[in-house]
């Protein structure tokens, strides 16, 4: 009899640590976390590692819409800081399925950029723009307008996905944003992972998902926690409060590759 081995499965351990930094005391503080990655519905919500400072009690999560599963926390306060924790573990795995949703009028609909070039089909107008793309991530030089990211080919993850989502819905395909975390190929990014907006076209059937800054087949690996017809919908953490004038956010993301075996349907 040929005896049967534990079959390995590379795994990610994802943590994300966000800090609210408050000018004034705030108080009655709603927030929102969209962290946990997609599942089929009938799954239910991911399993997730949550943990806020001061210490709080999370809601159980819910699912919105989109199929996405949101994590609330509420507090009375009044606090000058908040800091969240969360962290799962995930399968590596190159194909992250999307909620099997029908398209809807939202995401046929466009920023109001006439001009956006028809010429050629978008497939091979979204290659074009990666091609002369400039990536920037800093906060302070971020094109603000559809027409200046048009203009410039410049800005961050999130700069790119509007433009493109604007170049397919131009030509009457639905095409939604995607939020969630890319980690890097073998010998790819020189951080293991990052917070990370894309896109998912509709093919008369499925989501299908493209990254318009990297071509398909370089080793990335996308990890999608939020999909919706409009950018801040994707956002991780969104959160209302009193009191407070302003918050500073900080928010960063860490990553550790590890392999786990399964056999008989338990972990080793």
């Amino acid at each position: 009899m040929t005896a049967e081995f534990p079959s390995p499965s590379e795994q990610v351990h994802v943590t994300l640590d966000v800090v609210y930094a408050f000018d004034r005391p705030a108080h009655d503080l709603d927030v929102e976390l969209r962290v946990r990655p997609l599942l089929a519905v009938e799954q239910g919500p991911a399993p997730i590692r949550l943990a806020s400072e001061p210490e709080a009690r999370f809601e159980p999560p819910e699912l919105d819409e989109n199929c996405v599963a949101i994590d609330r926390l509420k507090l009375a306060g009044p606090i000058s800081r908040l800091r969240l924790n969360a962290s799962f573990d995930h399968p590596i795995s190159r194909e992250e399925a999307l909620p099997a949703l029908a398209p809807a009028a939202a995401d046929l609909a466009l920023e109001g950029l006439t001009d956006i070039a028809r010429a050629m089909p978008w497939p091979e107008a979204l290659t074009r723009l990666r091609e002369f793309w400039r990536y920037s991530d800093d906060p302070l030089r971020q094109p603000t307008s559809l027409r200046e990211i048009a203009q410039e080919q410049a800005g961050s993850c999130e700069a790119i996905a509007r433009l493109a989502v604007e170049i397919v819905r131009s030509q009457d395909v639905p095409a939604r944003f995607v939020g969630g975390y890319r980690l890097a190929g073998p010998s790819g990014d020189t951080r293991l992972v990052r917070r990370h907006a894309w896109i998912a076209v509709w093919d008369g059937m499925q989501w299908r998902v493209l990254d318009p800054l990297v071509p398909s087949g370089t080793g990335a690996c996308l990890i999608p926690t939020a999909f919706a017809s409009q950018l801040p919908e994707i956002a991780a953490i969104q959160g209302r409060f009193k009191g407070a004038g302003a918050a500073k956010l900080t928010v960063s993301a860490h990553a550790k590759r590890h392999i786990m075996s399964i056999e008989n349907g338990r972990t080793l």
